[in-house]
């Protein structure tokens, strides 16, 4: 893969021709970093703001936000667009009817910040982009937390209540509401083979066990996401830990391996290397449940692999007072 496309940290002083940014409205203060430090936001010629349905009272301040920050350095409002996370079948339409605002030959330079995405929205949002504007240029960018729930202490807490065989909280949302597919993202099934799972594992176990209970699926390879900041390093090991403990890996026959958080290039050629095992005598779905530059790579990796299934998961709800707390780094991907 060319050096161009490899994960880089944003800086914040360099102008890039941006002739649409797309951002969500999410609860945690990492969805405006980008904008607060980009000097050159003013620049940008239109604004997609997504709104979600979901949890509006807790996304409303850093929805204001957004809004009166474009509304003062370009002296009107971003296009709200209004977003599902459960209709999510019109999701696509409602960002179409926005993308018919703009001329479409005038939209050459294009930034997604991913940051307050959830991982569905993005495989939406991208296939959209793609579509309607197949030949301009795409820089993916995402802000990182300063710091991440369960922090150690929450962790240890949670090992210690499920290594005394009682239910954990649910960590980071509660219940499983569904399991579900994007039409666009449905793969090509070789009939009477059977299903290999590629899950990016995240901290929600009842998730991972929804996906197995309803794909029955002939194995499965768990992907146990490492982080390259230091501090962090050790929530793999958690991510096992509590999968292992709840007995998930018991479920199905399972490989394990780790795999980064961040580097978009490394985590496709992780996904790519075990496509190759795996491919002639299973059907292939990818399940990404981590961090969201691995859902980056999924993208990219189903777009590769056109037989791959993308498969996702919606909670009842989420608990925004487990959420991450400020923000680290800024990266960008160009596709």
């Amino acid at each position: 893969m060319k050096d161009t496309n490899k994960t880089r940290i944003f800086n914040f002083s360099t102008k890039y021709d941006c002739d649409l940014l797309i951002l969500a409205a999410g609860f945690e203060e990492r969805c405006l970093t980008f904008i607060k430090k980009y000097k050159y936001s003013k620049d940008i010629k239109n604004v997609i703001l997504l709104k979600y349905s979901t949890h509006e009272s807790d996304n409303k301040k850093n929805l204001n936000y957004i809004t009166s920050h474009f509304e003062k350095n370009l002296h009107r409002k971003p296009l709200i667009c209004d977003i599902s996370t459960f209709e999510v079948k019109n999701n696509p339409k409602n960002l179409n009817d926005n993308f018919k605002k703009f001329n479409e030959y005038g939209i050459k330079n294009i930034i997604i910040d991913i940051t307050s995405m959830t991982h569905f929205l993005f495989f939406q949002i991208l296939r959209s982009v793609e579509n309607k504007y197949p030949f301009s240029s795409v820089r993916i960018v995402y802000t990182e937390a300063s710091e991440y729930f369960p922090n150690p202490n929450e962790e240890t807490r949670i090992l210690e209540k499920m290594q005394n065989g009682l239910i954990a909280e649910d960590i980071l949302s509660r219940g499983l509401r569904d399991v579900f597919i994007l039409k666009d993202f449905i793969g090509n099934f070789k009939p009477n083979l059977p299903i290999c799972l590629l899950m990016l594992v995240g901290y929600e176990v009842y998730r991972t066990e929804g996906i197995i209970e309803q794909y029955a699926p002939n194995k499965a390879v768990f992907f146990y996401g490492k982080s390259s900041v230091e501090k962090f390093s050790k929530r793999a090991d958690f991510s096992r830990n509590i999968h292992k403990l709840k007995g998930v890996d018991k479920l199905v026959p399972t490989r394990e391996d780790e795999i980064s958080t961040l580097h978009v290039d490394e985590i496709l050629k992780k996904l790519n290397d075990f496509y190759d095992l795996f491919v002639h005598k299973n059907n292939i779905c990818v399940v990404p449940q981590c961090s969201k530059m691995q859902t980056v790579a999924s993208y990219m990796f189903c777009k590769a692999h056109k037989d791959v299934q993308a498969v996702f998961t919606q909670p009842v709800n989420f608990q925004v007072d487990k959420y991450s707390k400020g923000s680290r780094l800024t990266y960008e991907y160009s596709l």
